[in-house]
């Protein structure tokens, strides 16, 4: 268009710029300024959606995150495939709000708080500026919360994770190109694509799943805790910060109203793409569990900050080491590191030559705590389980102390 027949936006007016204007450079692809939305052969039409796709599929997919994975695999979890039926009638749902946005972002060329405060005033797009503001950096807690566990997982230590992660985010974001920005989210997205082959692991049974998609209800019935579970699902699943962010990233790709049907697509793929994967991340336990014989057991607390032991507390075993039961309690610690899983191996100490192994009843202490009144241990207390003490019997007789025969 010549320079002299553009648009041109008046000063803090909500309509579209020149900024806004030329080639499109996406991830998989670009479209030059020149192009226009001329009928075009079908692999011509999947170049041209591959160059436009990335703002449907990265917010839809951006949606599956730690809090996410944390809610689907809980609701999977109570009420196996019966609450399916919500995360199909959520596709709908989502296409119609985000292909809201896409239309503004395209005819406008602004964000979405701008056309608030040019429609409502100073007032609501503050509002829902800082509104946003907070709803997100609680959300980046608990993302940072996900990484933690998951690296963890690997042996990473939170000092060594939550750093490094941020500095990768910032460091993505700050290299000032939106093409190899976008470039990074899709190696995400990728990546995200490993819960279908972990879910298929899992050997999912097919009548419970269609079950769960035709015939709408809750396993157990309509109560206050699976209506709760509805609305988290729903909550988690279409978010506030999805329609400031696609409505941005579909501006920030110049994306205009030519390609509106391009971007419409993009989105439905998403849409579809995210509540597969949060169907994918519900393992219930209507034949969506994991088999017993392909799960790795591991402690219930794998290292805890003190195992505190009381010794000699049965009668036959004082008499057995050649004693009588002490008046007080005999304590000693074992270190942490002597806690392994089920069925782990035991290593042996070398220099012993008999080794004893007592079955004992382990008390998980939830909570610091300290002088807590006999009738009110229960409240500190966050669960029994059984422990099998190990111990270098001909080291604890020759040491006189239990350190190097317990740990």
């Amino acid at each position: 268009m010549p320079e002299d027949l553009r648009p041109v936006a008046p000063p803090g007016s909500a309509v579209l710029d020149l900024r806004h204007e030329g080639e499109i450079r996406g991830a998989l692809g670009s479209i030059p300024e020149w192009d226009s939305d001329r009928p075009r052969p079908w692999g011509r039409r999947l170049l041209t959606l591959a160059a436009i796709m990335g703002p449907g599929l990265i917010v839809m997919v951006g949606d599956n995150d730690a809090g996410g994975v944390s809610t689907y695999a809980q609701a999977g979890q109570d009420y196996g495939a019966s609450l399916l039926w919500v995360l199909v009638l959520l596709i709908p749902t989502l296409i119609v709000a985000q292909e809201m946005v896409v239309r503004l972002g395209a005819v406008t060329g602004v964000g979405h708080a701008r056309l608030i405060r040019e429609r409502f005033g100073l007032f609501w797009a503050v509002f829902s500026v800082g509104d946003l503001f907070l709803l997100n950096f609680l959300t980046l807690v608990t993302e940072f919360i996900g990484v933690n566990l998951g690296l963890r997982y690997f042996g990473v230590t939170p000092l060594a994770s939550v750093p490094i992660v941020a500095i990768g985010l910032l460091a993505m974001v700050a290299t000032g190109s939106f093409q190899r920005w976008e470039r990074f989210m899709f190696v995400f997205i990728i990546t995200s694509l490993l819960m279908f082959p972990l879910a298929a692991l899992s050997h999912p049974s097919a009548g419970p799943i269609v079950l769960g998609i035709t015939h709408p209800g809750v396993q157990g019935g309509f109560n206050s805790t699976s209506v709760l579970f509805i609305i988290a699902v729903v909550g988690t699943t279409i978010a506030p910060w999805q329609l400031f962010f696609q409505q941005s990233n579909v501006i920030d790709k110049r994306i205009t109203t030519r390609w509106l049907k391009y971007e419409l697509a993009d989105t439905t793929i998403g849409a579809v793409l995210t509540t597969a994967g949060a169907a994918a991340l519900g393992k219930g336990p209507k034949g969506l569990l994991t088999p017993l014989r392909s799960a790795k057991l591991r402690a219930p607390i794998a290292k805890p900050q003190k195992i505190t032991c009381i010794g000699l507390n049965y009668a036959d075993h004082a008499r057995e080491m050649g004693g009588e039961a002490p008046d007080q309690p005999v304590l000693f610690l074992k270190p942490s590191t002597s806690v392994i899983g089920p069925g782990a191996a035991i290593s042996y100490p070398k220099l012993s030559r008999h080794v004893d192994f007592e079955g004992e009843l382990a008390v998980v202490i939830g909570r610091l705590c300290r002088e807590v009144p006999v009738e009110r241990v229960p409240e500190v207390i966050l669960g029994y389980t059984c422990a099998n003490d190990v111990t270098a019997r001909d080291l604890q007789k020759s040491d006189g102390q239990w350190a190097r025969a317990k740990g």
